[in-house]
């Protein structure tokens, strides 16, 4: 039998290439610029695929505690940190064409801190339908995805940092958290940050400075907060355990195409940086005053829907 022919070494060497298929790289939404050149997130986070046999109940026993992340298996994380799936061999195990993969973004379970709010994510490489030709280049396989602090995360020192909750009452009058809301800090001219709920409806914001400031602004520096909810989940009634035991049950799944017209760009997509509304009004504005360099809270209502 005559061995395969080398694609790039001399054939007296024993050839091993592996492809990537699609890799993830996590930023901190924190260390950013206006134009989100975040770094590499710090915390332990993990990337699961959503990839499961449904409905629920009907694919293995669920123990008391026991939560879909637990079922769930993700790609390799390499030690640079960032995730990827992989080709290997010769000829390659896996599916090339497998291009399409949703994907959950969360802490380990063990020891979580929630220190991150949760990100849902469809990854695609192409458009419908795919190209006859197309380009593939190495970068426009990597997704760069932006993570939002949680309630558990400490920010650093002379951060000036708004802590609050997200609430709307029920048809009975009761107070409830909005889970998975969006906010958005604005002062007259510019974004000063951007926030995501989890889903206790708690988010931690952390306000930059105007991008028009020639001076340090005025102490408390008056901001106003813009939020935005995600749309309604219609549950499959036959899934009678989905809410129960996924955790991420209502939070929506956001579609990013790495080879669209235009390329998304993960330096201003926004959906790659998170910093964009969810579909539908936005609701205020909310007046708030910010101490500089402190941390203060606030409550948001939500009229009713």
């Amino acid at each position: 039998m005559t061995a395969a022919a080398n694609l790039f070494t001399p054939a007296r060497y024993d050839e091993s290439i592996t492809r990537l298929v699609l890799g993830v790289e996590l930023l901190d939404a924190l260390d950013a610029t206006e134009t989100y050149a975040g770094g590499r997130y710090p915390h332990p986070v993990t990337v699961l695929d959503e990839r499961h046999p449904a409905p629920l109940h009907r694919w293995r026993r669920w123990p008391a505690g026991a939560t879909l992340d637990d079922a769930l298996t993700g790609p390799q994380q390499h030690r640079s940190g960032r995730f990827a799936w992989l080709l290997r061999g010769d000829p390659p195990v896996g599916d090339p064409q497998d291009e399409d993969r949703t994907v959950r973004i969360v802490e380990p379970r063990s020891g979580a801190r929630r220190r991150l709010v949760p990100r849902r994510l469809r990854l695609r490489l192409f458009d419908d339908p795919p190209p006859d030709g197309p380009p593939d280049p190495l970068w426009h396989r990597i997704f760069r995805v932006g993570l939002f602090p949680g309630a558990g995360l400490e920010p650093g020192g002379g951060a000036s940092v708004l802590r609050g909750r997200v609430m709307r009452k029920d048809a009975n009058g009761v107070p409830r958290p909005v889970r998975w809301a969006r906010v958005v800090a604005r002062d007259e001219h510019d974004d000063l940050g951007w926030a995501h709920g989890d889903d206790r409806g708690e988010f931690l914001l952390v306000l930059g400075i105007p991008a028009a400031a020639a001076t340090v602004p005025a102490d408390p520096m008056q901001v106003e907060l813009a939020v935005t909810v995600p749309p309604p989940v219609v549950v499959d009634p036959a899934d009678v355990l989905l809410t129960t035991v996924d955790p991420l049950w209502d939070l929506p799944v956001q579609t990013v195409v790495a080879m669209s017209e235009p390329p998304s760009d993960p330096l201003t997509d926004p959906v790659l940086t998170g910093r964009g509304p969810w579909p539908g009004p936005e609701l205020g504005p909310f007046g708030v005053s910010v101490p500089l360099g402190r941390e203060t809270s606030v409550a948001l209502e939500l009229p009713a829907p």
